[in-house]
């Protein structure tokens, strides 16, 4: 049996720099995971993934949250197991004790041949653990800026895939801020 301490020695695991991010039903376990397990998340990064009905985060702790989403997205309004995408965002900034009045940048429209245009919320915490939403306008079910487009893996159209931002960049740029000994407040 491997102990996590013969992983985090081998491997070099900062156990305070642990993040979870995930895309649609990953980013829906990430938001499990952070109900179950907290104490070992830093960061979570979030794309096109809502919390499911019921929302069992109501007693996790706050903490830092960058959430990608495209509003043309199937599941940007929610099913009958998830709230929308909008209740998700304010529930953490609720959560988080973050301000309810974002800062608002409207990024380059890099590729204007995708006919999606992004607009990046940042909501500042009190209690450091910003909320920051990458909302993508006419947006679909897609890792922005992925090399390869899913609607060709598919049988049902998954929507626009975004090219104006690297999503990688921004999940590594959101989370590297965060740590949990430096961030022990939440």
């Amino acid at each position: 049996m491997i102990r996590k301490e013969h992983i985090q020695n081998k491997y070099h695991v900062n156990a305070s720099k642990i993040y979870f991010s995930g895309m649609s039903g990953g980013g829906i376990f990430c938001f499990l995971l952070a109900s179950q397990i907290p104490e070992k998340i830093a960061a979570l990064a979030i794309i096109a993934g809502n919390i499911a009905k019921p929302n069992t985060l109501a007693d996790a702790p706050p903490m830092p949250l960058l959430y990608i989403h495209g509003t043309s997205d199937f599941i940007y309004h929610g099913t009958k197991d998830l709230i929308t995408a909008e209740q998700t965002v304010d529930f953490w900034i609720k959560h988080n004790k973050c301000d309810t009045v974002p800062k608002l940048e409207k990024l380059e429209d890099e590729n204007n041949k995708d006919k999606s245009s992004v607009t990046k919320l940042f909501y500042r915490s009190t209690i450091g653990a910003d909320v920051v939403f990458y909302k993508i306008h006419n947006g679909g079910h897609h890792w922005p800026n992925s090399r390869f487009n899913a609607n060709n893996f598919v049988d049902f159209d998954l929507g626009i895939l975004n090219k104006d931002f690297d999503a990688n960049q921004a999940i590594w740029d959101f989370v590297s801020d965060y740590s949990k000994k430096q961030n022990s407040q939440y």
